[in-house]
């Protein structure tokens, strides 16, 4: 019995080793002569597809007298890298991997309509999850003061709709296509051409709770 269970345990030993060691081969393929300072497409003059929306959507605090909205969120994050890609097959069947975000570009999308925005991992901690289609995805805890324009004459009946824009701070619609989920928004005129997505929240009740 003895004797069967230590050949299991190194059965399982064995296979994950052999798994961690072809993790291993894919994470040097992906960063060996990878540069993070420039957008990760052959033909750059068609714009990287990116994708943001945020999972859950805590209240933590309204302030009325100075319009503002806080909560806690986790903005995730999605964009196509046509140079992280890999054959599964030359890596016995490995079809992600986990690198840390600081070593591959990625796409500057932040929120313009926050006022602060605390994140709960430092960049050094923060990883993201390749697939071999060159799909990076990149999640981030985090808890945002967010502009909130508040309409109270019908309080308490009062339903306040608050909106959460996200946008590239540097490269425009046509470097980065951002979708905010599975829907296209593009709402900035031509006269400001940073690429731009809305989130609009409706909060029915006032002093807390969610939404």
């Amino acid at each position: 019995m003895a004797l069967q269970i230590f050949v299991c345990l190194y059965v399982i030993t064995l296979i994950i080793g052999v798994e961690s060691a072809n993790e291993f081969k894919v994470y040097k393929e992906l960063t060996t002569s990878y540069d993070k300072n420039i957008r990760p497409i052959h033909n750059t003059s068609l714009p990287t597809d990116a994708t943001v929306h945020i999972t859950y959507f805590t209240i933590l605090n309204i302030d009325q007298p100075a319009e503002t909205l806080r909560f806690m969120t986790e903005v995730v994050l999605t964009w196509h890298d046509e140079i992280v890609k890999w054959n599964r097959t030359a890596f016995a069947d490995i079809d992600s991997a986990i690198i840390p975000a600081s070593l591959l570009w990625k796409p500057d999308i932040i929120v313009t309509t926050s006022l602060k925005t605390d994140y709960m991992l430092p960049e050094e901690e923060r990883f993201v999850k390749v697939n071999g289609d060159g799909t990076v995805r990149s999640e981030t805890p985090c808890i945002i003061t967010n502009q909130c324009v508040l309409d109270i004459q019908n309080f308490p009946y009062d339903i306040q709709e608050c909106n959460i824009t996200f946008e590239s701070w540097v490269y425009d619609s046509g470097k980065i296509d951002l979708k905010i989920g599975n829907h296209s928004h593009d709402e900035l005129s031509s006269n400001d051409r940073k690429v731009s997505g809305k989130i609009t929240s409706l909060l029915k009740d006032f002093y807390g709770g969610s939404a």
